[in-house]
């Protein structure tokens, strides 16, 4: 016996194919049904949903083409946070050039931060009724002359309507994100690629700044956001020349246009959206909206929000405010640190990062397979859960060094030491409550990875708004230390 995700019991008399789609993954199943189910490549593992025999399904893709497309999906979820994150040691230069205070050249950041969020919710409904391939290109399109227009602008104003249409536009991954995976993988493959996922954009907010701060320690601040342009510009051409379409519609319900017979005229229908528009039978505008609303209102979810926002929303906090204190001299209470060396000092995050994503790799499997050994092939969503229980201390431990390092002002390598532990719990917690998601709201993965998204943007940005003010006499000591 096998049960729906749901938790509704299936008998292995009554399993067909929708029940199958809907059931979690299980290691053993019965003789007589034994045959009649596709697995995977070790002959064991049932293939969840069952893929159809038509060659166009995406679950039949192969694994190269799969991974392919999520490592690009992956890359173009880095730019949003990559890109909001990339002005934060450019302020300074920023305020220099425009005769302004730090607090006013820094709004473009805690802008960009909040039209993340904002941009994620916008998407969703176009996601789900054109299609996840014309919403990720022009996201990348839109969001790559919105980076010309910000390198170029000649005033401030000007560079913050440019900053926060950036990151409006260029939010879409971080929700497609999630779609990709339930429409190319398996759910025994589901924590993995998650993984993979939600790592690009957790450890995204620290290589933006890594890479600004050591072009600016010998280029203007200008040079710096010439080279994030080129990295969005890279995300799109990618999306051109290895992005497929992958709804694929298996709802009989669903009416579905003839296709161009030219490759090139039916990958600009698909790129352009043209063929989306003409489906008939998919979710509304208005219904996919609506559909949000309903999710973030259901209790269980809704409580996941706000824990999430509570613990990642200081990741977002340290990010932006970090370097403020570290620029500071030793005379003024701060470390004194040049532009290269603030830059450097984000190697902790973006390796903490990374070997949290190492870690959940494996250890996400293990927590599946051990709770489906111990309750007799049962699998329920809530065992996703679990992985937050280790995560939580590392990020409770991380916050409270990190108050401790700048009340007590320790060395520079406990500050390291305290960001890269409390990042490596945030990204542990983040795959679980994402794939948790995916699990309960597999026709809404869309809709509940906006939600998400913006449940930790918008708790980042009131973090954010908090950070430190200084008067331009202070901003002249940071220009002079930058200088050095």
């Amino acid at each position: 016996m096998i049960r729906k995700v749901q938790g509704t019991e299936v008998g292995m008399e009554t399993l067909d194919q929708k029940q199958t789609e809907d059931a979690a993954h299980v290691e053993k199943i019965g003789i007589s049904h034994d045959n009649t189910l596709k697995k995977a490549s070790d002959c064991i593992t049932i293939l969840i949903p069952q893929p159809s025999d038509d060659p166009e399904d995406t679950l039949n893709w192969s694994q190269e083409k799969k991974w392919v497309m999520l490592s690009v999906v992956a890359y173009c979820a880095v730019m949003p946070d990559m890109q909001a994150a990339f002005g934060i040691p450019l302020v300074p230069a920023q305020a220099i050039e425009w005769g302004i205070s730090i607090d006013e050249a820094g709004r473009s950041v805690s802008g960009c931060v909040f039209m993340i969020g904002a941009g994620s919710l916008f998407s969703v409904p176009l996601v789900q009724r054109f299609g996840r391939l014309p919403v990720l290109f022009r996201s990348m399109f839109i969001s790559f002359w919105m980076t010309v227009f910000a390198t170029l602008a000649p005033s401030p104003i000007s560079f913050i309507v440019a900053r926060c249409l950036q990151t409006t536009f260029s939010a879409a991954p971080q929700v497609i994100g999630l779609s990709f995976i339930y429409d190319l993988f398996f759910f025994h493959e589901h924590a993995r690629a998650i993984g993979i996922w939600a790592w690009a954009f957790v450890e995204s907010p620290f290589i933006g700044p890594l890479i600004s701060s050591i072009v600016a320690n010998f280029r203007p601040w200008q040079d710096a956001f010439w080279v994030c342009t080129a990295m969005t510009g890279l995300a799109c051409i990618l999306v051109i020349m290895l992005v497929h379409e992958t709804l694929y519609d298996r709802d009989i319900s669903i009416q579905l246009p003839e296709k161009a017979a030219g490759p090139l005229v039916r990958r600009l229908e698909m790129i352009s959206g043209a063929y989306g528009a003409r489906v008939k039978g998919r979710p509304s505008l208005a219904k996919s909206s609506m559909r949000m609303l309903v999710i973030a209102s259901r209790p269980y979810f809704f409580l996941i929000l706000v824990f999430y926002a509570m613990t990642f929303m200081w990741s977002v906090g340290a990010n932006t405010t970090l370097s403020l204190f570290l620029f500071k001299p030793v005379a003024a209470g701060g470390y004194g640190f040049s532009q290269l060396s603030v830059g450097l000092i984000y190697f902790a995050p973006i390796t903490a990062t990374f070997l949290g994503e190492l870690f959940g790799h494996y250890f996400n499997d293990f927590l599946a397979r051990r709770y489906m050994q111990r309750h007799s092939g049962v699998f329920e969503p809530e065992a996703r859960l679990w992985v937050v229980w280790i995560a939580t201390p590392f990020m409770v431990g991380g916050l409270i060094l990190l108050g401790f390092c700048f009340e007590l002002h320790f060395h520079w390598v406990a500050i390291a030491f305290a960001w890269g532990i409390y990042c490596f719990g945030t990204l542990i917690s983040t795959v679980g409550i994402t794939a948790y998601a995916l699990d309960i709201f597999k026709d809404e993965a869309a809709e509940a990875a906006a939600l998400i998204n913006f449940s930790r943007t918008i708790s980042g940005f009131i973090s954010s708004s908090g950070q430190p003010k200084l008067d331009q006499l202070e901003v002249l000591e940071l220009k002079a230390l930058s200088a050095l």
